[in-house]
């Protein structure tokens, strides 16, 4: 006979509970700094200041962005970051000021962009290679503010420039202690750009010295050229005197030993040329030499003239110091 054990075999479940938070809602998932951005910069490139450039600032603000969001354990705030993902490249050198950080508009030479986010009760926070805390907040609706603002951070290419329009960032947050830990992402994406940038810019040659006629009764000629211009220019010209570079005057004083003697400068048929003071703007006393195609070149033949200007004479050397200038408008 066999005998039959029978066991029962027994385990224990032990149940606890455990606390689910529930996460947030977001309205959306997509949020576009900007709709179509399209601008136009026109003028001469040295009349282009480095820095912010007016007018195409654009300024964003979705009030509840992130709804019914729940507090992680023991109502611990939830801590809202701005995220870079890298698609703008690196953080660029640049000259507009401390409160930017600024990236290069990809595609766009000398233009670059600062993106910033905030709290509409808080400071600016702009976007960089380190995601940055907006806010702490145990409310249940969060809302921000985004701007964008392009900047000229070095010489600009004459040209017109497309930018798709493509995800930059994400706004998330991080609830401590809460399951789950990260609130839905929101994602950032920079506009569609399309930017006409005009910046005229030319070569200026003119000779660092110009030796003066043995024969100081015969005048001396050089010349003035402009060529590599990046687009249609006006150009002028103006002289001034190096001894006195704000001054108007027809004369230009000699630095040499000898006395009694001043230069004149001259157009090439013999017409005087006004010394006026140094500078960009226009004035009375600047001589136009004709418009530039773009790649366009011109040569202008000018003459010194030495004049006597007393009946002493002192022998001695002659030096006279003159600034060129060019305009192009």
């Amino acid at each position: 006979m066999n005998a039959i054990n029978f066991f029962l075999v027994m385990s224990t479940l032990i149940f606890s509970s455990v606390t689910f938070a529930d996460n947030c809602r977001i309205s959306t998932d997509t949020w576009d700094l900007s709709e179509l951005v399209y601008r136009k910069i026109d003028g001469p490139l040295h009349k282009i200041p480095l820095g912010p450039f007016g007018g195409l600032t654009n300024e964003v603000h979705k009030a509840a962005i992130f709804n019914d969001c729940k507090s992680g354990t023991e109502g611990k705030s939830t801590d809202y970051y701005l995220k870079y993902n890298g698609a703008l490249g690196h953080q660029i050198n640049h000259h507009s000021g401390s409160e930017y950080i600024v990236f290069a508009v990809p595609g766009v030479p000398g233009i670059g962009v600062s993106i910033d986010m905030k709290d509409p009760n808080r400071d600016w926070i702009s976007l960089s290679e380190q995601e940055a805390k907006l806010v702490s907040y145990n409310g249940p609706t969060v809302g921000f503010k985004s701007r964008i603002q392009f900047h000229v951070v070095s010489d600009l290419k004459t040209g017109k420039y497309h930018v798709p329009r493509q995800k930059i960032a994400i706004v998330q947050g991080n609830r401590h202690g809460a399951s789950p830990p990260y609130t839905p992402a929101v994602n950032i994406y920079f506009p569609e750009t399309d930017i006409t940038i005009n910046a005229s810019s030319c070569v200026l040659n003119v000779p660092s010295d110009v030796r003066l006629n043995d024969d100081i009764s015969n005048t001396t000629p050089f010349s003035v050229s402009v060529n590599q211009c990046s687009g249609p220019v006006n150009i002028f010209t103006r002289f001034s005197d190096v001894t006195a570079p704000e001054t108007v005057k027809e004369y230009v004083k000699n630095t040499g030993t000898a006395q009694g003697y001043s230069l004149k400068i001259e157009t090439e048929d013999g017409k005087s040329v006004q010394l006026i003071p140094i500078g960009t703007n226009s004035n009375d006393g600047e001589l136009s030499l004709g418009r530039l195609e773009a790649g366009g070149a011109l040569i202008k033949e000018f003459q010194a003239r030495i004049i006597e200007n007393q009946s002493r004479k002192i022998p001695g050397t002659l030096e006279y110091g003159v600034i060129v200038g060019v305009a192009y408008r």
